[in-house]
């Protein structure tokens, strides 16, 4: 990876990195959450590999005064999900770390736009078992994150009323929280 992105960016210079690094475990049917050895993998690809992934074109992108950095984090980065424990702290990791980057280049002409998606109807969700409300296409959410982007938000998060009830999700108290986040728990197969 360091030598793909090290070549790209030498030969045509990266003035948009797009981070969707994702794998979702969670946990089997049956099981309290996934395995110990599920939640490093993921914290590993999710987390770790996006964040090592931006560090290697970031150098070039500063040096030339801009471009834009997208990274797909989801709404479970501010309502964890009971069901997939490591995929939630995967993605608020990315997220804070996404917002605490945005602040810290912001005079440098690089736009960092962090992106919260629901539920995409992708591969990632072909073993998901449970609700998902709002769900949307992967080029319907490719139309909002470029909208996102266009208007430099800081965070991006639809659906909607899914983000704004994740949003306030952890404000709330956890004898109000409890029963909304069981609405939203799930299993993998597969």
């Amino acid at each position: 990876m360091t030598e793909f992105v090290a070549t790209v960016d030498r030969e045509l210079g990266i003035d948009l990195l797009i981070v969707s690094a994702g794998i979702l475990t969670g946990r089997p049917r049956g099981d309290a959450t996934e395995t110990g050895d599920a939640a490093r993998r993921l914290i590993e690809v999710n987390l770790i590999a996006a964040v090592e992934t931006l560090h290697l074109a970031l150098p070039g992108m500063l040096g030339r005064g801009g471009g834009e950095i997208v990274l797909i984090s989801s709404l479970s980065g501010l309502a964890p999900l009971p069901d997939a424990p490591a995929y939630s702290a995967s993605k608020t990791g990315l997220l804070f770390y996404g917002l605490a980057l945005r602040e810290a280049v912001a005079k440098s002409g690089l736009k960092v736009v962090v992106a919260c998606p629901g539920y995409v109807t992708t591969p990632l969700l072909a073993g998901h078992r449970g609700a998902r409300p709002g769900e949307v296409s992967a080029e319907e959410a490719a139309r909002r994150i470029i909208a996102g982007l266009d208007a430099n938000k800081g965070l991006i998060g639809f659906p909607l009323p899914l983000y704004w009830l994740s949003r306030i999700a952890l404000l709330a108290p956890e004898f109000l929280r409890r029963p909304v986040m069981s609405l939203f728990r799930f299993h993998m197969v597969g």
